[in-house]
């Protein structure tokens, strides 16, 4: 009867450990440092991923893989007939709703502005995502649900509390599945 008790305890210690892991895992995707590619919150199939600076910073992808923003990354449109470039040194922040994605940008030559981020319409156009670049004043063309920032990402505190949560559950979760097996392994030889 103790052993049932002791095997139920295990069994239910490794399912509470695998929802903390999911469910810490969810909310770091939003800063890219999730480590399961399961999530699709944001709008357009748009991906987050954290990297080091050394390695390029914080970059948003497409669903296939192109650097939609991110350092270094250079985007333009032309506008009034001038063709507007930016070289992005770093993302601040970015927000989004159901359908859209915004960011706010510092580039390299110091100027912020905003990004955004929206299906493409034109039926002759082969890509799938428009861009529409705006001055830091200037009005953002829908509601953003939620912003997320990122520009001093690798220090927050909190974030690196749920990053160590979620590697600490990962790491009970193997520690109490190979006691597990051990238990029945040892029970089998026992009998």
């Amino acid at each position: 009867m103790i052993k049932k008790i002791g095997y139920l305890a295990i069994a239910i210690s490794i399912l509470l450990l695998t929802i903390v892991y999911f469910v810490t895992d969810k909310k770091l995707f939003y800063y890219g440092k999730n480590d399961l590619s399961i999530y699709h919150a944001l709008p357009l199939g748009i991906q987050p991923e954290f990297r080091h600076d050394f390695d390029g910073g914080f970059v948003l992808w497409d669903k296939y893989g192109f650097a939609l923003s991110g350092n270094m990354v250079s985007v333009g449109e032309i506008g009034d007939s001038i063709f507007q470039y930016h070289i992005i040194k770093g993302i601040i922040k970015y927000g989004y709703d159901k359908n859209n994605l915004v960011t706010l940008i510092k580039d390299t030559a110091g100027n912020y502005c905003y990004i955004e981020y929206f299906e493409n319409t034109e039926e002759k156009s082969k890509n799938y995502i428009s861009m529409k670049v705006k001055g830091i004043d200037e009005k953002i063309d829908f509601k953003v649900n939620r912003w997320i920032d990122v520009k001093n990402i690798k220090n927050d505190k909190k974030l690196n509390n749920i990053v160590l949560i979620r590697n600490f559950s990962l790491l009970c979760i193997v520690a109490l599945i190979f006691t597990l097996t051990g238990l029945f392994m040892a029970f089998k030889i026992k009998n």
